[in-house]
C-alpha cells in the first residue's frame, strides 16, 4: 500500500514537473510567435501578465480529478496568448483550464495590454476603442470648430485688420482742416493739412502728438483729432472702400483666379485704381467696369484704403491759384457809345499797355468797367485821367501816342469792346504778371502778360 502512494506521488511528481515544462515551452513558443507579430514585450514582462500564472494544478484526491492530457500539451496557456495575439494556434478554443479561470483573474492584464489584429493593425478592448472613438470624433469637431474660426478671423484680417495696420483716420468735418507740423508744438509751421476723410501711416507716436505720412507730406498732427485701431478702421470703411493700385505697366484681368489662357477678360493700366470685391489667396477679385468683375494676380497690385491724402503747403498754394484764376471766355455784352476824341484816347492808351490785340481789348474792358462802376467816375476820360491810375498818363507816354495816333490793331480792340465784345469779364484792375501777388486777389486771369483781378 506505501508502495503505491510512493508511485502515485512519484507519478504526480512526474506530471507536475511535465507540465511546467510544457508551460515554459509554450512561452518560449509564444515569445517566437511575438517576435513576428513585431510584440515587444519581454519574457519577464509576458510571464507577469498571463492569466495561466492565476491557474492552480488540482491537488491529488480533489473534486476536479488529475491535471488531463490537454494541460500536458500545453492547452493550459491558451489563454495567455489569446491575451495577447489572436495569430497564436488554437487561441480560439477553450481549455477545460481555460475555462475555470473567473473572468475577474486579470482584469488588470485586459485592459493594459493591445492586440494586434491579422491586418498588423493595433486593436483596443471594446470600452478603449470606444472612447478612442469619443476623443476623435471630440478632436475632429473640435479642429473643424477651430479651423472655421481661423477662416472666418483670416477673412477679417484681409479685409480690416492687415490693410489698416499702422494707420490713422482723421476726424475733421466740413470745411474744416487739420495742420500738419514740422514739430510737435501748435506754434511750428505747417507744412500740410488734411481735410475730411483723408488718412495716412503712423510713423511715431507720441504724448499728444502723432508722427504721420500721408501722400507727400510728413509731420505732426494732434492726437486730437485722428483715430487709430478698430475706431479708424470703422471710420476708414465709413469714409473710403478697400481698393487696388496696378503696380505693373499692364495686368491682365482675368475671369476666374488662375492663369489658364482662355480666362483673359481685358488689361488694366499702371497707376489706375479699381474696388476690392474679395481676396483669395494669391489672387484678388476685382470690379473693372460697372457690375464686371473678375481676377488679378496679388503680386502686381497694391490693396489699400482709398481715403484722401494730406496736401503739402505747395499744392495747396497751387489749388488756390487755380481756383481764383479763371479762364475767362469772350463774351458779349451791350455795346457802350463813346465820341471819336474817346474812341482815339482809348485806343492810344490800349497800345501803350499792351502789344497784342488780346492784352488790348482786356485793358479796353477794364477801362469800360470802371466807367460802369460806382467806384470810379462814369466816363472813359475821366477814368484814364484819374490820378495815379495809369503809369503812361504819368509817364507822357501815352501824350507821345496821341501825337502819332492809335494802330489799326489797337483802334480796332477799342471798337470791338465799345461794340460789347469782352474777354476779362468783371475785372477793374491789372498789372504785370510777374508782379502780381495773385494770393492777395479774390480771383484773377491772365492774358497777354498781364493779371486782370478784383481785390
Amino acid at each position: 500500500m506505501k508502495a503505491k502512494k510512493k508511485v502515485a506521488v512519484v507519478c504526480l511528481s512526474i506530471g507536475a514537473v511535465l507540465l511546467l515544462l510544457t508551460a515554459f515551452s509554450g512561452v518560449n513558443a509564444w515569445n517566437q510567435e511575438g517576435d513576428a507579430a513585431s510584440t515587444s514585450q519581454t519574457g519577464e514582462d509576458l510571464t507577469e501578465g498571463m492569466i495561466w500564472s492565476e491557474t492552480k494544478i488540482p491537488e491529488a484526491g480533489s473534486s476536479e480529478g488529475t491535471v488531463s492530457g490537454d494541460a500536458a500539451s500545453g492547452a493550459g496557456v491558451s489563454v495567455a496568448v489569446q491575451s495577447v495575439t489572436e495569430e497564436s494556434d488554437g487561441a480560439e478554443e477553450s481549455s477545460p483550464e481555460t475555462a475555470a479561470v473567473p473572468e475577474s483573474s486579470a482584469p488588470e492584464t485586459q485592459e493594459q495590454e493591445t492586440q494586434t489584429d491579422e491586418s498588423g493593425t493595433e486593436a483596443q478592448t471594446e470600452g478603449e476603442t470606444q472612447e478612442a472613438a469619443d476623443e476623435e470624433t471630440s478632436a475632429s469637431e473640435t479642429a473643424a470648430s477651430e479651423s472655421s474660426a481661423a477662416e472666418e478671423e483670416n477673412a477679417l484680417e484681409q479685409a480690416e485688420i492687415d490693410y489698416f495696420e499702422g494707420q490713422f483716420m482723421v476726424t475733421v468735418t466740413g470745411n474744416t482742416a487739420l495742420n500738419v507740423r514740422e514739430e510737435p508744438d501748435a506754434e511750428s509751421a505747417w507744412v500740410g493739412k488734411m481735410y475730411a476723410g483723408s488718412g495716412g501711416h503712423i510713423l511715431e507716436e507720441g504724448d499728444g502728438w502723432t508722427k504721420i505720412e500721408s501722400g507727400s507730406v510728413v509731420g505732426w498732427v494732434s492726437n486730437d483729432y485722428i483715430l487709430t485701431g478698430d475706431a479708424g478702421r470703422e471710420k476708414a470703411l465709413e469714409d473710403s472702400e478697400l481698393v487696388i493700385e496696378v503696380q505693373s505697366d499692364a495686368l491682365k484681368v482675368r475671369s476666374a483666379p488662375s492663369t489658364a489662357e482662355d480666362n483673359k477678360l481685358r488689361a488694366i493700366y499702371g497707376g489706375e485704381t479699381y474696388p476690392v470685391v474679395s481676396v483669395e489667396g494669391d489672387w484678388v477679385e476685382i470690379e473693372y467696369s460697372e457690375e464686371k468683375t473678375g481676377w488679378v494676380a496679388a503680386d502686381y497690385v497694391e490693396i489699400r484704403y482709398s481715403y484722401e491724402h494730406a496736401m503739402s503747403r505747395k499744392e495747396i498754394e497751387e489749388a488756390e491759384e487755380a481756383r481764383k484764376r479763371k479762364d475767362v471766355e469772350t463774351t458779349t455784352r451791350s455795346s457802350h457809345s463813346a465820341s471819336y476824341d474817346e474812341t482815339t484816347l482809348l485806343a492810344c492808351l490800349i497800345q501803350c499797355e499792351s502789344g497784342s490785340y488780346e492784352g488790348q481789348l482786356a485793358v479796353a474792358n477794364v477801362i469800360l468797367n470802371r466807367v460802369n462802376s460806382s467806384k470810379f467816375p462814369n466816363s472813359i476820360t475821366e477814368v484814364i485821367y484819374a490820378a495815379g491810375q495809369f503809369s503812361p498818363v504819368r509817364s507822357g507816354s501815352l501824350d507821345a501816342r496821341l501825337a502819332k495816333g492809335p494802330s489799326s490793331t489797337a483802334l480796332q480792340a477799342a471798337t470791338d469792346a465799345l461794340n460789347g465784345v469782352n474777354n476779362i469779364g468783371d475785372y477793374l484792375y491789372f498789372r504785370s504778371a510777374s508782379s502780381a501777388d495773385t494770393s492777395s486777389y479774390s480771383s484773377y486771369t491772365v492774358v497777354a502778360g498781364n493779371c486782370f483781378y478784383n481785390k
